[in-house]
């Protein structure tokens, strides 16, 4: 579905630009769940990807009135699809659409671009295989430059109730580079369970668009936590310093660290 979405807009003559692939990922992963068209008049959905991102990459506060007209739409298709029967009137709490809402539609709408805008930055990738690709992109634009877990009981050195960051592209270095594009999809509990769709459907959408001189995924790109970081603007500079201010002096002062948004 992603393929045939990214083919009929190149035939059309229009330009596939970051936005476009945005809205084919929101789009195609809509349909595939609840079998029904997503209407034109839910673009908000698909613009509200790029504040999420840009709140994700530190580069600014999502705006909330729009992220809550898009968990308002989630919540009334959940109720009126098959999948209503799961949680019932649930479907109301985050604990609930977020099942939905973050890995089918939100997630896959940022991290494809990251994507292909990674797998378009690659030296001579029109005359690569396309899965050598992926594997590439994944393992170097991954979005987890560092990760962060909480460990509730002593492991080796680490005592319990700790919190453990982790320079994930150090680890990704040492490990086997066969299995580097798997480890950036979670290990363990915490493993990504959609690994095997996302690495299909990004390479048959890749399989679709590569080479072809429409295909711009550069173009309007931003908010970027791996890719932009250094061109950031004034206000944007602003508030990562203040962001990070927050977070530090909520570590010293106990309380203080929840007003961070």
């Amino acid at each position: 579905m992603l393929a045939d979405k990214a083919r009929a807009r190149l035939a059309s003559g229009a330009l596939l630009d970051s936005h476009a692939l945005a809205g084919i990922v929101v789009r195609s992963f809509f349909e595939w769940m609840f079998d029904e068209p997503f209407l034109d008049e839910w673009e908000f959905v698909v613009d509200a990807t790029w504040h999420w991102r840009r709140s994700i990459a530190q580069k600014g506060a999502a705006d909330p009135a729009l992220k809550q007209r898009v968990v308002d739409w989630i919540i009334g298709v959940l109720r009126r699809s098959r999948f209503q029967s799961v949680f019932g009137e649930g479907w109301s709490s985050p604990e609930c659409y977020s099942v939905v809402l973050q890995p089918f539609l939100i997630s896959p709408a940022i991290n494809y671009v990251d994507v292909v805008v990674a797998v378009t930055s690659l030296p001579g990738h029109e005359r690569r295989p396309v899965g050598d690709l992926v594997a590439e992109a994944l393992r170097q634009q991954h979005p987890f430059p560092i990760l962060e877990r909480y460990v509730e009981q002593p492991v080796g050195d680490i005592p319990a109730n700790s919190v453990v960051f982790i320079p994930f592209d150090t680890a990704l270095a040492k490990c086997d580079p066969r299995h580097a594009d798997q480890l950036v999809f979670g290990a363990g509990r915490r493993a990504c369970p959609g690994m095997a769709l996302a690495r299909s459907t990004l390479q048959a959408l890749l399989e679709a668009t590569i080479g072809h001189e429409r295909l711009q995924p550069c173009v309007g790109y931003r908010w970027s936590g791996r890719r932009n970081d250094g061109k950031e603007t004034l206000p944007e500079t602003v508030f990562q310093i203040t962001s990070f201010a927050r977070a530090l002096a909520g570590l010293l002062i106990p309380g203080l660290g929840c007003t961070v948004s």
